[in-house]
C-alpha cells in the first residue's frame, strides 16, 4: 500500500454489533458517496480489535469527508497515515490521538489483533 505515496487514511463502515449483511450495506453506501464525490480509494480487509472488516483507504486531502463519514457511521477512531509511515489512531468523538508506530509489510498476521490487507496484492501491514 505504500504506493501510494502521500498521507492517506484507513476506516469502515462497519461496525462488530451488526451482521454481514447489515456491515455490506454500509459498506456499499460508503461506495456510493466516495464514487458520487469523485473519491479515488482502495478497499482493502482489515482487523481491528479481533474484528475483521472491509475498510477503505483515502488519501489525506479527504480529511474532512474520512471524519465526516467516520462520524456518520458510528466509528470510534480512523487510522492516519503519514509520509513517513508513523500510524495514528484518531478517535472521533473524543479528539484523543494514539502513537501506533509504524504502518510496515509484514508476511505474517498470525496473533495480531489488528492489521490490513491489500486486496489487490495480497499484502499485509501491521502497525509496530
Amino acid at each position: 500500500m505504500r504506493d501510494i505515496q502521500n498521507q492517506f487514511y484507513i476506516f469502515s463502515a462497519s461496525l462488530s454489533v451488526l451482521d454481514a449483511i447489515e456491515n455490506q450495506r454500509r459498506t456499499s453506501e460508503v461506495i456510493s458517496l466516495l464514487d458520487g464525490a469523485g473519491v479515488k480509494y482502495r478497499l482493502v480487509a482489515g482487523c481491528y480489535d479481533n474484528t475483521e472488516e472491509i475498510s477503505f483507504v483515502v488519501g489525506a486531502k479527504w480529511d474532512d469527508m474520512v471524519h465526516y463519514l467516520a462520524r456518520e457511521y458510528n466509528q470510534e477512531s480512523v487510522l492516519f497515515v503519514d509520509v513517513c509511515n508513523n500510524a495514528t489512531l484518531i478517535y472521533n468523538d473524543q479528539g484523543k490521538i494514539q502513537r501506533l508506530g509504524k504502518f510496515q509489510r509484514t508476511e505474517d498476521v498470525t496473533g495480531c489483533n489488528a492489521y490490513t490487507m491489500d486486496l489487490k496484492t495480497g499484502n499485509k501491514f501491521i502497525c509496530a
